[in-house]
């Protein structure tokens, strides 16, 4: 190798250690006032309960509307809000009522 390559490769090599040190600096505390404080504790055994009451906001994945093809009245409702409904088992049964003619 010569000289000329190897002064080459020691100014490049010293040139990269030179602005490694440029990046950015340490995040202040004004700067990291966006974070959540948490509260930190040793972990202990215990009993746990079965049951917690939480308050939040629930909210479907999907949002379904229903529009009825025929018109009529519904006679019985075979579901409860949260039932799980198939194409197999009937939701409602209706009374059918004529709809005027055009």
């Amino acid at each position: 190798m010569s000289n000329s390559k190897r002064i080459l490769a020691a100014l490049l090599a010293g040139a990269m250690v030179l602005c490694a040190g440029c990046g950015k600096e340490e995040e202040t505390e004004e700067e990291s006032s966006n974070s959540t404080a948490v509260e930190v504790t040793d972990v202990t055994s215990g009993a746990m309960s079965s049951e917690y009451t939480l308050n939040g906001k629930i909210a479907a994945v999907n949002e379904v509307q229903v529009f009825p093809l025929l018109a009529g009245q519904v006679q019985t409702l075979n579901v409860s809000e949260g039932d799980t409904v198939s194409r197999v088992r009937p939701c409602l049964r209706w009374i059918p009522r004529r709809l005027p003619r055009r």
